[in-house]
Protein backbone atom coordinates (compact mmCIF):
# COMPACT_ATOMS: atom_id res chain seq x y z
CA UNK A 1 0.00 0.00 0.00
CA UNK A 2 1.45 3.75 -1.15
CA UNK A 3 1.87 6.51 1.43
CA UNK A 4 -0.67 8.14 -0.49
CA UNK A 5 -3.29 5.40 -0.45
CA UNK A 6 -2.63 4.75 3.15
CA UNK A 7 -3.72 8.08 3.69
CA UNK A 8 -6.97 8.17 1.89
CA UNK A 9 -7.93 4.82 3.59
CA UNK A 10 -7.52 6.17 7.36
CA UNK A 11 -10.91 6.34 8.69
CA UNK A 12 -10.24 9.63 11.23
CA UNK A 13 -8.92 12.75 9.88
CA UNK A 14 -5.31 12.72 9.46
CA UNK A 15 -3.10 15.01 12.29
CA UNK A 16 0.26 14.57 12.89
CA UNK A 17 1.41 13.05 16.25
CA UNK A 18 4.19 12.92 18.49
CA UNK A 19 6.55 10.27 17.81
CA UNK A 20 6.27 6.61 19.54
CA UNK A 21 7.43 6.28 22.89
CA UNK A 22 10.88 5.26 24.18
CA UNK A 23 11.60 1.69 24.69
CA UNK A 24 9.91 1.16 28.65
CA UNK A 25 8.45 3.37 30.93
CA UNK A 26 9.10 6.34 33.14
CA UNK A 27 7.60 6.32 36.40
CA UNK A 28 5.70 9.83 37.72
CA UNK A 29 8.61 11.08 39.57
CA UNK A 30 10.67 11.28 36.40
CA UNK A 31 8.31 11.69 34.05
CA UNK A 32 8.68 14.44 30.84
CA UNK A 33 5.76 16.06 29.65
CA UNK A 34 6.09 15.84 25.89
CA UNK A 35 5.18 18.77 23.56
CA UNK A 36 1.76 18.87 22.45
CA UNK A 37 1.75 18.49 18.54
CA UNK A 38 0.06 20.09 16.24
CA UNK A 39 -2.85 19.05 14.39
CA UNK A 40 -3.44 19.69 10.78
CA UNK A 41 -6.89 18.83 9.52
CA UNK A 42 -7.39 17.62 5.83
CA UNK A 43 -10.36 18.57 4.19
CA UNK A 44 -12.62 16.20 3.36
CA UNK A 45 -12.47 17.41 -0.74
CA UNK A 46 -9.05 16.86 -0.76
CA UNK A 47 -8.02 13.09 -1.97
CA UNK A 48 -4.16 13.25 -1.85
CA UNK A 49 -2.05 14.23 0.98
CA UNK A 50 1.55 14.66 0.53
CA UNK A 51 3.73 14.79 4.10
CA UNK A 52 7.42 15.24 4.15
CA UNK A 53 9.70 13.13 5.71
CA UNK A 54 12.38 15.08 7.24
CA UNK A 55 15.96 13.71 8.94
CA UNK A 56 19.02 14.95 10.27
CA UNK A 57 22.22 13.73 8.10
CA UNK A 58 25.75 14.84 9.52
CA UNK A 59 27.91 16.97 7.57
CA UNK A 60 31.52 17.64 7.84
CA UNK A 61 32.92 20.63 6.75
CA UNK A 62 37.16 20.97 6.90
CA UNK A 63 38.99 23.85 7.23
CA UNK A 64 43.05 24.41 7.40
CA UNK A 65 43.88 25.33 10.34
CA UNK A 66 47.41 25.74 12.64
CA UNK A 67 48.12 22.38 14.21
CA UNK A 68 51.58 22.61 15.44
CA UNK A 69 55.21 24.08 14.71
CA UNK A 70 58.36 23.05 13.95
CA UNK A 71 61.12 25.99 15.28
CA UNK A 72 65.07 25.34 13.98
CA UNK A 73 67.21 27.08 16.27
CA UNK A 74 70.81 27.86 14.82
CA UNK A 75 73.28 28.11 17.55
CA UNK A 76 77.29 28.56 17.77
CA UNK A 77 79.24 26.47 19.07
CA UNK A 78 83.16 27.23 20.02
CA UNK A 79 85.52 24.21 20.47
CA UNK A 80 89.67 23.77 19.72
CA UNK A 81 91.58 22.72 17.02
CA UNK A 82 95.08 21.82 16.96
CA UNK A 83 96.75 21.74 13.34
CA UNK A 84 100.07 20.95 12.67
CA UNK A 85 101.92 22.38 9.89
CA UNK A 86 105.19 22.06 7.91
CA UNK A 87 107.31 25.47 7.68
CA UNK A 88 110.34 25.79 5.75
CA UNK A 89 113.99 27.71 6.92
CA UNK A 90 117.26 28.38 5.79
CA UNK A 91 120.27 27.75 7.69
CA UNK A 92 124.01 28.81 7.42
CA UNK A 93 126.71 26.68 7.42
CA UNK A 94 130.22 28.37 7.68
CA UNK A 95 132.94 26.68 6.12
CA UNK A 96 136.53 27.63 5.73
CA UNK A 97 138.55 25.83 3.07
CA UNK A 98 142.50 26.72 2.43
CA UNK A 99 143.46 28.05 -0.86
CA UNK A 100 147.11 27.97 -2.48
CA UNK A 101 148.88 30.96 -1.59
CA UNK A 102 148.88 33.98 -4.43
CA UNK A 103 149.41 37.79 -4.74
CA UNK A 104 146.57 39.90 -4.28
CA UNK A 105 144.98 40.98 -7.00
CA UNK A 106 144.79 44.76 -7.99
CA UNK A 107 140.85 44.92 -7.46
CA UNK A 108 141.63 42.97 -4.16
CA UNK A 109 144.17 45.45 -2.94
CA UNK A 110 141.78 48.65 -1.60
CA UNK A 111 140.18 45.79 0.61
CA UNK A 112 142.71 44.40 2.62
CA UNK A 113 143.16 44.79 6.02
CA UNK A 114 139.74 46.76 6.57
CA UNK A 115 137.46 45.70 9.20
CA UNK A 116 133.83 44.74 7.56
CA UNK A 117 130.73 43.26 8.86
CA UNK A 118 129.12 41.10 6.59
CA UNK A 119 124.90 40.29 6.82
CA UNK A 120 123.79 37.52 5.26
CA UNK A 121 119.91 37.17 5.29
CA UNK A 122 118.20 33.92 6.38
CA UNK A 123 115.01 33.07 5.12
CA UNK A 124 112.18 31.02 6.43
CA UNK A 125 108.51 30.95 6.27
CA UNK A 126 106.44 31.89 9.01
CA UNK A 127 102.77 30.24 9.43
CA UNK A 128 100.04 32.66 10.61
CA UNK A 129 96.62 30.95 11.65
CA UNK A 130 93.23 33.46 10.17
CA UNK A 131 89.71 31.97 10.43
CA UNK A 132 87.24 31.62 7.05
CA UNK A 133 83.73 30.40 7.11
CA UNK A 134 82.89 27.01 5.26
CA UNK A 135 80.02 25.67 3.84
CA UNK A 136 79.91 22.13 5.17
CA UNK A 137 76.40 20.21 4.88
CA UNK A 138 72.75 21.55 5.26
CA UNK A 139 69.38 20.97 6.81
CA UNK A 140 66.44 20.51 4.22
CA UNK A 141 62.89 20.47 5.87
CA UNK A 142 60.28 19.17 3.88
CA UNK A 143 56.47 19.87 4.22
CA UNK A 144 54.17 17.39 2.68
CA UNK A 145 50.50 16.29 3.36
CA UNK A 146 49.51 13.52 5.07
CA UNK A 147 45.92 12.03 5.59
CA UNK A 148 44.65 11.05 8.83
CA UNK A 149 40.83 9.85 9.84
CA UNK A 150 39.17 11.46 12.17
CA UNK A 151 35.61 10.03 13.84
CA UNK A 152 32.53 11.75 14.37
CA UNK A 153 29.16 10.18 15.94
CA UNK A 154 26.90 12.10 16.61
CA UNK A 155 23.04 10.96 17.50
CA UNK A 156 20.48 12.19 14.22
CA UNK A 157 17.10 12.29 14.18
CA UNK A 158 14.44 11.02 11.75
CA UNK A 159 11.43 11.18 11.28
CA UNK A 160 8.49 8.33 9.80
CA UNK A 161 5.12 8.66 8.58
CA UNK A 162 3.27 6.32 10.35
CA UNK A 163 -0.45 5.69 9.82
CA UNK A 164 -2.36 4.78 13.03
CA UNK A 165 -4.77 2.64 11.63
CA UNK A 166 -2.02 0.08 10.88
CA UNK A 167 -1.00 -0.71 14.47
CA UNK A 168 -4.36 0.22 15.88
CA UNK A 169 -4.98 -3.48 14.12
CA UNK A 170 -2.39 -5.13 15.90
CA UNK A 171 -2.56 -3.57 19.40
CA UNK A 172 -5.10 -5.92 20.69
CA UNK A 173 -3.04 -9.00 20.00
CA UNK A 174 0.15 -7.05 21.62
CA UNK A 175 -2.63 -7.15 24.49
CA UNK A 176 -2.74 -10.29 24.08
CA UNK A 177 0.94 -11.22 24.11
CA UNK A 178 1.85 -9.57 27.25
CA UNK A 179 -1.41 -11.03 29.36
CA UNK A 180 -0.05 -14.24 28.44
CA UNK A 181 3.13 -13.66 29.01
CA UNK A 182 2.09 -12.45 32.71
CA UNK A 183 -0.06 -15.74 33.42
CA UNK A 184 3.40 -17.90 32.26
CA UNK A 185 5.64 -15.92 34.56
CA UNK A 186 3.44 -14.43 37.54
CA UNK A 187 4.35 -11.12 36.83
CA UNK A 188 1.63 -9.33 37.57
CA UNK A 189 3.40 -5.88 38.47
CA UNK A 190 3.69 -4.06 35.24
CA UNK A 191 0.37 -3.32 33.38
CA UNK A 192 0.05 -3.09 29.41
CA UNK A 193 0.44 0.81 29.47
CA UNK A 194 3.73 0.17 30.58
CA UNK A 195 4.79 -2.40 27.97
CA UNK A 196 2.92 -1.01 24.80
CA UNK A 197 5.74 1.26 24.11
CA UNK A 198 8.10 -1.56 23.77
CA UNK A 199 6.02 -3.33 21.12
CA UNK A 200 5.07 -0.29 19.69
CA UNK A 201 9.36 0.40 18.82
CA UNK A 202 9.28 -2.89 17.79
CA UNK A 203 6.46 -2.78 15.74
CA UNK A 204 7.86 0.63 14.46
CA UNK A 205 11.76 -0.48 13.69
CA UNK A 206 10.91 -3.43 11.24
CA UNK A 207 9.61 -0.91 9.32
CA UNK A 208 11.92 1.54 9.19
CA UNK A 209 14.19 1.80 6.12
CA UNK A 210 17.22 1.34 7.70
CA UNK A 211 16.55 -2.18 8.97
CA UNK A 212 15.29 -3.52 5.89
CA UNK A 213 17.34 -5.60 4.56
CA UNK A 214 18.71 -7.07 8.67
CA UNK A 215 16.59 -9.49 10.47
CA UNK A 216 16.12 -9.41 14.38
CA UNK A 217 19.23 -10.82 16.17
CA UNK A 218 21.07 -7.57 13.59
CA UNK A 219 19.34 -5.22 15.10
CA UNK A 220 19.02 -6.26 18.45
CA UNK A 221 22.13 -4.47 19.45
CA UNK A 222 20.97 -0.98 18.06
CA UNK A 223 17.91 -0.60 19.30
CA UNK A 224 19.22 -1.99 23.03
CA UNK A 225 21.95 0.99 22.68
CA UNK A 226 19.27 3.45 21.65
CA UNK A 227 17.31 2.33 24.80
CA UNK A 228 20.72 2.95 27.08
CA UNK A 229 20.57 6.37 25.17
CA UNK A 230 17.48 7.66 26.00
CA UNK A 231 17.44 6.38 29.79
CA UNK A 232 21.15 6.79 30.85
CA UNK A 233 20.22 7.09 34.70
CA UNK A 234 18.55 3.32 34.47
CA UNK A 235 20.71 1.09 32.64
CA UNK A 236 18.57 -1.90 32.47
CA UNK A 237 20.33 -5.45 34.12
CA UNK A 238 20.25 -8.59 32.16
CA UNK A 239 17.02 -9.72 33.12
CA UNK A 240 15.23 -6.05 32.40
CA UNK A 241 16.54 -6.14 29.19
CA UNK A 242 15.30 -9.54 28.64
CA UNK A 243 11.80 -8.37 29.75
CA UNK A 244 12.27 -5.75 27.19
CA UNK A 245 13.53 -7.58 24.50
CA UNK A 246 10.72 -10.02 24.44
CA UNK A 247 8.06 -7.25 23.96
CA UNK A 248 10.44 -5.25 21.08
CA UNK A 249 10.88 -9.08 19.13
CA UNK A 250 7.01 -9.54 19.56
CA UNK A 251 6.27 -6.06 17.77
CA UNK A 252 9.11 -6.28 15.43
CA UNK A 253 7.67 -10.15 14.30
CA UNK A 254 4.14 -8.92 13.93
CA UNK A 255 5.16 -6.05 11.74
CA UNK A 256 7.51 -8.65 9.22
CA UNK A 257 4.34 -10.77 8.94
CA UNK A 258 2.21 -8.25 7.41
CA UNK A 259 4.62 -7.63 4.92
Amino acid sequence: MGEAESLESAREPLRHRAPAAPIGHDSPADAVVPKAPTEVLVPPEQTRVRVPIMEEQLQIDVAPVVRDEVVLDRRVTEEQQTITVEVMREQLRVSRRPLATRALRADEGTAAFQERTFRIPVFGEHASARKQPFVTGEVVVHRRQVTDQQVFTETLRREHVEVEEDYSHERPMFHQDFVRRQEETGDITRSFDEAEPNYRRGYDAARESRFAERDFNEVERDLRQEYEVSHPERKPNAMGWKQILDEVRAGWARARDRR
